[in-house]
């Protein structure tokens, strides 16, 4: 079940559902524990990020900001983490281990991460985890055209990353066999095919994302002094 698969069953718009998605991660203590959640960014640091780097962002990914400053999609287990947009946290929490897991230090997933922050050199990135990027074929790699923001599974993707030169779609740059490509025409649609637990396919999660949304919507009302109501689903 993919993120747009959540959207089609819930009948609510993408930022919407992303919204209940970080909503529902918060309020539950081991969800949370495996989810890399921070404080998210104003407006203002958001603008500030994108005069740093020199890029626009796309609304959504200023929306998805606002709700955590880079980390992890709530439920997503198709993307590592997305990349912050203020440099905050000097290392972003332990993931794991699950409820009667034994914790392994020597596993990298059960030690603290250093955060990814938008504009950090994309060479720089990639010799860290050991890839050289003398080795990509020209003109398939450019390091100084791209803006890192997220990081994948690193046997195919590695990091995704908006390009200077062609804006718009989300790159893919990994192992250099696989060099640089687009992997989703938008940052919409990047989102919208990232991949989810599959507790999010049951009845029973889908129940609870209703009722957050309706829950969210109300407390929107009543902020804004509205009486109508909205249906989810």
């Amino acid at each position: 079940m993919t993120i747009d698969d959540l959207v089609s069953a819930l009948q609510a718009p993408l930022d919407v559902v992303l919204h209940g998605l970080y909503a529902l991660a918060r309020a539950d203590p081991d969800v949370a524990f495996m989810t890399r959640l921070v404080p998210g960014c104003t407006a203002s640091e958001v603008a500030d990020a994108e005069t740093r780097i020199g890029y626009t962002l796309p609304p959504l990914h200023r929306s998805v900001l606002a709700l955590s400053n880079g980390g992890s999609l709530p439920y997503v287990n198709s993307l590592e983490y997305l990349a912050a947009a203020v440099a905050r946290e000097a290392a972003w929490h332990v993931l794991g281990p699950l409820p009667g897991d034994t914790l392994d230090e020597d596993q990298p997933t059960y030690r603290p991460d250093r955060p990814l922050v938008l504009g950090m050199p994309l060479d720089g990135l990639l010799a860290g985890v050991g890839v050289d990027v003398a080795r990509f074929p020209a003109p398939d790699l450019r390091p100084g055209a791209f803006i890192v923001m997220g990081l994948g599974y690193f046997d195919l993707h590695g990091f995704y990353c908006y390009n200077r030169e062609d804006p718009g779609p989300v790159y893919g740059v990994g192992q250099p066999q696989y060099g640089a490509y687009v992997v989703a025409r938008d940052f919409d649609t990047f989102i919208r095919d990232q991949v989810l637990f599959t507790i999010c396919e049951a009845p029973a999660f889908l129940a609870r994302m209703r009722a957050t949304l309706r829950a969210s919507g109300e407390r929107f009302r009543r902020s804004r002094g509205g009486h109508h109501s909205e249906q989810f689903g």
